[in-house]
């Protein structure tokens, strides 16, 4: 992927507190990565659970973050991020974070310039959702899982996905 100026990353995922450790050891990980790549990450202004390990390994590598003001709506806070990142990440998360999933594949569908969207389905977190993606799509209720997003499962299938 090329771009002309930094590039953005928007990231949507978990804020919960108690987070598995392997969650927050994988977006720390991944948080050095996009600094590493010289990405603008933007999210929702959070200050736990994986979003607070994403943006420490962001400044691990001393990469840029972009928190949304706490005063914007839930709406809002979607349709910016959706319009000012390049790239949109879904980690873990909760119904919110979902919803957000849901909400950037139906403004994606509807928009002239596609953007990409990879859902990060680490430890399989989202195996069960992926699969009943992929049978309805099968049975045509839906486009292919394929046509909507892209899945990584590693660091490296990110690393694949960002550069």
């Amino acid at each position: 992927m090329v771009f002309l100026t930094q590039p953005s990353i928007g990231i949507i995922c978990s804020s919960k507190m108690e987070v598995p450790k392997p969650l927050t050891d994988f977006a720390f990980e991944f948080g050095n990565l996009i600094g590493k790549l010289h990405f603008n990450v933007i999210y929702n202004e959070n200050n736990s659970g994986l979003i607070e390990a994403l943006k420490n390994g962001v400044k691990n590598a001393k990469g840029d973050l972009n928190s949304l003001n706490k005063d914007i709506s839930k709406t809002k806070k979607s349709q910016f991020i959706y319009e000012n990142s390049d790239i949109l990440c879904i980690l873990p998360g909760s119904l919110d974070t979902l919803s957000e999933f849901i909400k950037f594949i139906n403004i994606n569908k509807n928009s002239n310039t596609k953007k990409t969207i990879i859902i990060v389905d680490i430890l399989n977190y989202f195996s069960n959702l992926l699969n009943w993606l992929e049978e309805i799509s099968l049975i045509n209720m839906t486009e292919s899982p394929a046509e909507m997003f892209c899945i990584a499962r590693s660091i490296s299938d990110l690393e694949k996905f960002l550069t």
